[in-house]
Formats: C-alpha cells, sequence, structure tokens
C-alpha cells in the first residue's frame, strides 16, 4: 500500500513539472538543439543555468549563437503554452568569465517576445552585449529568463574586434595597389608616407619628383634607367602614357 502511494505521488510530481514547464530559450546550454517540455529549466541563484550540472564544462560542448562586429545576436524563445505562463518575453544577463557566478552586465534586449501569446510558439528575439565587454575565449554566457520566471542559459561567440570586444575591427595599412608601393616605398621616393595615396599623386614633394619623370620622358624618349624607375612612375602618369596622351605619340614603352 505504502509503495502504492509513494508511486502516485512521485507520478503527480511529474505531471505537475510538466504542466509548469512553459518556456525554453534555444540553443541552450546543457540541452537538446530541439528542446521539449521536459528540457524547460527555471534559473536560481543557485541553479543560474538550471537544472543542467557543471557549466563551466559544458561551454565548450554546446552550440553557442553568434554575435556581429556590434555585439548583436538572436536566439530563439520557446513556449509550451499561452498565456503569461508561456511568455516569450525576456530579460538577460551576462557572464563574461563564463563560470555561472557573476550575472552583473544587463543585456540589451532590442526585439523581444510576446508576454500573453495565445497560444505556444515560437519568437526569435534580439539582443546586444555591452559595449567593451570581453569574454574568456570569446564566449560570453548569457542568463534569459522570461517574465514567468523560466530560461537558462545561451553561449553567444564574440567576433573578437577590436579594443574589448564589440566594436569595429580596425584597417591595416596598405599601399598604392596600382604600384605596388609600400607605406616605406612611397617614403623613400619622396611619396606621401601615408599609406593608401588616393589619387597616386603623392604630396607635393612627390608630385614634383613625378613631374621630373614625366618631362624627362617628353624630352628624352622613355628609357627606364636604374630599378627604382618604375617605382617612381605613379599610376597618373602610366594612365596617360597608355591612355594616348599627345605628347607620347609615337614612343613605345
Amino acid at each position: 500500500m505504502f509503495a502504492k502511494i509513494c508511486t502516485s505521488s512521485l507520478l503527480v510530481s511529474a505531471l505537475c513539472l510538466q504542466v509548469i514547464a512553459h518556456a525554453t530559450v534555444s540553443p541552450g546550454l546543457g540541452l537538446p538543439a530541439n528542446p521539449q517540455r521536459s528540457d524547460v529549466q527555471r534559473p536560481s541563484n543557485k541553479n543560474p543555468c538550471g537544472n543542467i550540472g557543471d557549466i563551466a564544462s559544458k561551454i565548450g560542448t554546446s552550440t553557442p549563437v553568434n554575435a556581429d562586429a556590434s555585439g548583436a545576436f538572436q536566439a530563439d524563445v520557446i513556449s509550451f503554452n499561452g498565456g503569461k505562463d508561456g511568455s516569450r518575453k525576456i530579460t538577460a544577463k551576462v557572464d563574461s568569465t563564463g563560470q555561472g557566478k557573476n550575472f552583473s552586465d544587463p543585456v540589451d534586449v532590442t526585439t523581444n517576445g510576446n508576454g500573453d501569446p495565445g497560444s505556444q510558439g515560437t519568437d526569435k528575439i534580439t539582443a546586444k552585449l555591452p559595449a567593451g565587454i570581453k569574454c574568456k575565449n570569446n564566449n560570453c554566457l548569457v542568463q534569459v529568463e522570461t517574465t514567468a520566471g523560466f530560461g537558462n542559459c545561451i553561449v553567444v561567440k564574440q567576433q573578437g574586434g577590436n579594443g574589448k570586444g564589440n566594436g569595429p575591427v580596425r584597417a591595416s595599412a596598405v599601399g598604392d595597389s596600382a604600384t605596388g608601393d609600400s607605406a616605406s616605398s612611397n617614403a623613400k621616393d619622396g611619396g606621401n608616407k601615408d599609406a593608401g595615396n588616393s589619387k597616386g599623386g603623392g604630396n607635393s614633394k612627390g608630385g614634383e619628383n613625378n613631374s621630373k619623370v614625366v618631362e624627362d620622358v617628353g624630352t628624352t624618349g622613355f628609357q627606364p634607367t636604374g630599378k627604382g624607375f618604375a617605382r617612381r612612375v605613379t599610376g597618373r602618369h602610366m594612365a596617360r602614357l597608355l591612355g594616348g596622351d599627345p605628347r607620347y605619340h609615337g614612343r613605345g614603352l
């Protein structure tokens, strides 16, 4: 008799857990790729990501969502009931250490879910990591909780970027693509010391040198002298030579 009572109690408890299991966020830390009602968690101070076991050990094996350079990311909130208990409206916090012990930084939710849906379903939310945050190994642990108190954690993968994680990637210096000049070559030959001269004409000193090259070509013919000659002819002057400038008619390369 006692065994039957215990069995009945366990069955009722299991059914109760299923009834209150209303929403989850996917892909969830330590959860299946296609979560079911039985996978729903309820974050707490003791278990901030739900009852999934050791948090840190699951970060490397869980499917992350990818953030863009600004820190924005998306995830799916899935509810198994309608009404406020099946709310898909969420708040979120991030732990940059990935340990699940310090969810101190709020996450800005820019596109939220329905807080009182008419039935079960899925909403795609968009959120953004705090500016300048840098997470361990670029894996940010984000705790997501619905207004009904259900939820779990997700792993958000940062791109890295400039400075402390989120932000534009710093452009690297490049040479003149038309002539193959590097920044150091331009400086050595009297051109613009900054890389990426937009018109290929160099600064005033470089322009004087280039003009002298053209004058020499116009009076003595196109006679390359020295290994540096081709480097001193800019893309602008080469275009004139190849484009039919009257001063160079009849002259070959």
